[in-house]
């Protein structure tokens, strides 16, 4: 797994998303997010990432971008203009493709991480804990039972159940079912700061409220 320590000072802003889900044509998820169109939701993203300052982090838990094309999408993470920090998701058109051209020709029948997959944007992998000052934040797309470091006071930050995993969300009353995990996704932050976004100082107000899980003797 890999490890990446920032320093909260070295940064304007550090945030989270997940699920931007651009260019996928089905009501389901723009709809669900207030849009008209998948292009008017394709608009906003854009916009929402014009709004990132180039000293920001950024870190991408996963589904960029479907059905528009790799194209499409290898372009718009082409465009993310500050520090960025990927991990896989279950949709990874364009990502992948930008991932398999910047693989070094004698690693081409394996993965590497991690890996600049363009000049802003660096790919971890499935999973990753990133240490911003003492705090961790185990990184991953799917929601898990334990992870990592969860006994010595790791917190996980996910996406992909695009706010149906009740227990997850950041307004949800039940906490404890599931500990220290937060849904990063478009529908979460939406309704938490109408933003594609948490910044770290949320996830940690968030957070701070739920019990550790005790799914195991750990």
């Amino acid at each position: 797994m890999i490890r990446i320590k920032k320093n909260r000072k070295d940064y304007h802003n550090i945030k989270f998303c997940s699920d931007l889900h651009f260019g996928h044509d089905k009501d389901f998820v723009y709809a669900k997010r207030g849009f008209g169109s998948a292009r008017e939701h394709a608009l906003w993203l854009i916009d929402q990432l014009e709004t990132l300052h180039s000293d920001d982090l950024l870190v991408v838990l996963g589904d960029v971008g479907l059905s528009i094309g790799p194209d499409s999408i290898a372009e718009l993470v082409r465009s993310f203009k500050c520090e960025t920090l990927m991990v896989w998701g279950n949709h990874n058109s364009g990502v992948k493709q930008l991932y398999d051209a910047a693989l070094p020709d004698e690693y081409k029948s394996c993965e590497i991480y991690p890996l600049r997959i363009t000049h802003n944007v660096t790919m971890l992998g499935d999973s990753a804990m990133l240490q911003v000052d003492s705090r961790r934040y185990y990184l991953t797309h799917m929601c898990p039972l334990v992870w990592p470091e969860l006994g010595r006071g790791a917190v996980t930050l996910c996406g992909h159940s695009h706010g149906s995993l009740k227990g997850i969300n950041a307004h949800h009353s039940v906490h404890d079912i599931y500990g220290q995990i937060l849904d990063c996704g478009i529908e979460n932050s939406l309704s938490y700061n109408k933003s594609a976004f948490f910044t770290v100082e949320e996830v940690d107000t968030i957070l701070s409220g739920r019990k550790k899980a005790a799914n195991d003797h750990h």
